[in-house]
């Protein structure tokens, strides 16, 4: 077990514990030797290894009564009964990771464009730069449509596949606020 310290600006580890009767007694020697500690609420906070987490797939009906579905289901899924456990359940959302994968995608598809239409660029407008290279796509509409897809595969690659990587660690933090909202949240106008 871990001993913390939570503060409105986070939490700080300050010890940890094993769960038998030395950890009471480990518990009580750190707390006299830290005295401002010992008035303040205690919180029991396991260790990720010393409980079971368990990933399971029900049916989307399962979520409005989630709780008693898996106390109903703990003697099966587990070696204990749901009087002998404290548990916690929670939708996983897979909408998060389905949108993170559509720039993803995309990005692959711009780079296979570009194996395309970067040499066809090249080879029709050259190295030619400012007003040389204008003329060169206002003349050829060959040479306009593959510098502009280029351009395009650029600012993709460029501007919109770097918010992929915010969505990945959206997702590795267990964002959960949208499995939270209630539909009441969305009226937008407040009750008289």
């Amino acid at each position: 077990m871990a001993l913390w310290h939570r503060r409105a600006d986070g939490e700080t580890r300050l010890a940890s514990l094993p769960l038998d009767d030395t950890g009471e007694t480990a518990r009580l020697r750190f707390l006299q030797e830290h005295p401002k500690l010992d008035d303040l609420a205690i919180v029991l906070k396991l260790e990720n290894h010393q409980g079971l987490r368990k990933q399971i797939k029900l049916p989307m009906a399962a979520a409005e009564n989630l709780q008693q579905v898996i106390a109903f289901e703990m003697d099966r899924m587990t070696p204990f009964k749901s009087d002998q456990v404290y548990f916690s359940a929670l939708v996983a959302n897979a909408t998060p990771f389905q949108e993170a994968m559509f720039p993803l995608i995309v990005a692959g598809l711009h780079l296979w464009s570009l194996t395309i239409t970067l040499p066809k660029s090249r080879a029709l407008v050259g190295d030619a730069k400012g007003a040389d290279r204008k003329k060169i796509l206002d003349d050829n509409d060959e040479a306009a449509y593959y510098s502009g897809r280029v351009l395009s595969s650029q600012f993709f690659i460029g501007a919109e596949f770097p918010k992929f990587f915010g969505m990945v660690e959206c997702i590795m933090n267990n964002e959960g606020a949208a499995i939270k909202v209630d539909s009441a949240n969305f009226t937008g106008a407040l009750k008289e």
